[in-house]
């Protein structure tokens, strides 16, 4: 939501905060923030500070998990940073690269190219097959051939366990072979960064041990990061760091010497 910063005293006085100048991120990181504020409300009497000047490195091959209390801020930590929404004040860099700068069409390109999205809904299109949906992100791309795309649906689906299930219409499928089909389309572009917003929430245990082991397999090559937000502590246990926030703020971040084994026996519904 846009804040009317006419109403506000000072910008950068946000409801009582003073907040520096963002600093640079660290060199070795795949995203930072440095001293991001969102604030949701358009006017001094209903504005509610969400995240309160938060600092955040993430590294290239990490699979992270970020849990907290409803409201804490999670998922709007997550839809800045995959640049769905935008901060009230600080940055968001991704490879180095601030996305404050960008205007929506630049924006829009990063997010695509570098960002892939799981969403608690799948959002598949119901009308099309599981192959058809994840080759539609590569086809509007526009830098695979309809060859290419196809191939490259079949190995990611393969690589989700539904290999003999590509021509299946989404409707035809289970809730968690959706989920898998929606992991699947989020890897069409190959992207650097899987952004995951309760990805198990729909999901029955069985199906929520497929998920992780997906996530796993797919943090195991060092090369992708993932960033879930979850409530379900079995599936924050598997990352191999845990961010836990409070009212907006980071309050805990550990690493996760010995991430709990998942179910690899069968992906069976």
């Amino acid at each position: 939501m846009t804040i009317a910063y006419e109403n506000l005293a000072r910008p950068e006085d946000l409801l009582g905060y003073r907040w520096p100048a963002p600093a640079l991120p660290a060199s070795d990181s795949l995203i930072s923030t440095r001293q991001l504020v969102k604030v949701i409300g358009t006017t001094m009497e209903n504005q509610s500070l969400v995240l309160k000047g938060m600092d955040l490195d993430i590294h290239r091959g990490e699979f992270v998990s970020i849990v907290g209390a409803s409201g804490s801020g999670k998922s709007t930590l997550l839809y800045l940073l995959g640049g769905l929404d935008r901060p009230t004040h600080g940055e968001i860099y991704i490879s180095g690269l601030p996305l404050s700068g960008m205007n929506d069409a630049t924006l829009t390109a990063v997010r695509n190219q570098t960002i892939g999205f799981v969403f608690q809904f799948h959002f598949l299109l119901p009308e099309f097959t599981a192959l058809e949906n994840v080759m539609m992100p590569m086809l509007k791309m526009g830098h695979r051939t309809k060859r290419e795309a196809t191939e490259h649906a079949n190995q990611l689906l393969g690589q989700v366990g539904l290999g003999n299930k590509t021509h299946r219409r989404t409707t035809d499928l289970s809730g968690g072979e959706q989920q898998r089909v929606a992991i699947a389309r989020a890897l069409a572009n190959d992207p650097d960064v899987l952004l995951a917003d309760e990805p198990t929430g729909n999901l029955d245990k069985a199906n929520s041990q497929n998920v992780a082991h997906i996530f796993e397999e797919i943090a195991s090559d060092g090369d992708r990061t993932i960033l879930m937000v979850t409530h379900d502590p079995h599936m924050a246990e598997r990352a191999f760091r845990v961010i836990t926030l409070d009212d907006g703020r980071i309050v805990g971040d550990h690493k996760n010497p010995h991430p709990s084994p998942t179910n690899t026996a069968s992906r069976k519904s």
